[in-house]
């Protein structure tokens, strides 16, 4: 299920909503309206997942959805998106974090750009130049 936190407002009425935010969000340094505050729900036998799945199987589905979406852009466009990843290894065991690296190696042309904090998750992406940052002169 899709829950957005902007229900039948006309354009109008959401540009004066941003407007209404705009120096709260300054102050706070963080968006408080818009589609990236929207949650999509999955429910699992009745159950709102999001209460009875841990942190690896949220992360797994949110993963799912991510290659829906590169197989959905390259089926209509075409086109080879740029793949925008955040930490997505970080709470998965070793068996997932196999499989997710397995389908980011099945792919030689895309752009992936992983961000994340521990660098030997890493090691196994046969197709990929990593590079690792440096934050005030010592590597991350």
């Amino acid at each position: 299920m899709y829950k957005t936190n902007i229900t039948n407002l006309s354009e109008e009425e959401i540009l004066n909503l941003f407007n209404k935010n705009k120096e709260k969000e300054l102050i706070l340094n963080r968006s408080l309206v818009g589609p990236h505050r929207d949650d999509l729900i999955f429910f699992f036998d009745d159950f709102n997942f999001k209460n009875i799945g841990s942190l690896g199987q949220m992360r797994i589905i949110g993963i799912v959805l991510k290659f829906i979406y590169i197989e959905y852009i390259l089926k209509q466009t075409k086109d080879l998106p740029v793949v925008l990843l955040d930490d997505v290894l970080l709470e998965l065991d070793e068996f997932h974090k196999n499989n997710v690296v397995e389908y980011l190696n099945m792919y030689d042309n895309i752009q992936t750009f992983e961000c994340s904090t521990t660098k030997n998750l890493y090691k196994n992406l046969d197709n990929y130049n990593i590079i690792f940052l440096e934050k005030y002169g010592k590597k991350i």
